[in-house]
């Protein structure tokens, strides 16, 4: 098992850790201490950078717990759009806070 697998298992709950995340009004984990989404997080570690703020992370089986790796992609506000089955245009509203990331990735 790699890193980024132990971690997903981590963050999805799955261990004694669970309680450094939790689960956010709109389905999401975050970290506790800092707000952060973790599939942020973990797409963050997976490309060795930052994301954009204009990078939106999709759940490709569309659980918004599955945050293993594989599961997680990083794309523009437009082709999240797409995935979903929305307009180019379409605003999700996603709660991101991402000036409030001053930590390392």
């Amino acid at each position: 098992m790699g890193l980024l697998d132990f971690l997903s298992e981590i963050f999805d709950g799955n261990s004694s850790r669970e309680n450094k995340t939790y689960i956010d009004e709109n389905g999401y984990r975050r970290f506790s201490d800092s707000d952060k989404l973790v599939s942020r997080w973990i797409v963050e570690k997976k490309l060795g950078r930052r994301l954009n703020q204009d990078e939106e992370v999709h759940h490709r089986d569309r659980n918004k717990l599955n945050n293993r790796p594989g599961n997680l992609e990083a794309l523009t506000p437009e082709e999240h759009n797409r995935e979903h089955g929305l307009p180019d245009d379409y605003n999700l509203d996603y709660d991101n806070d991402l000036d409030d990331y001053d930590d390392d990735f």
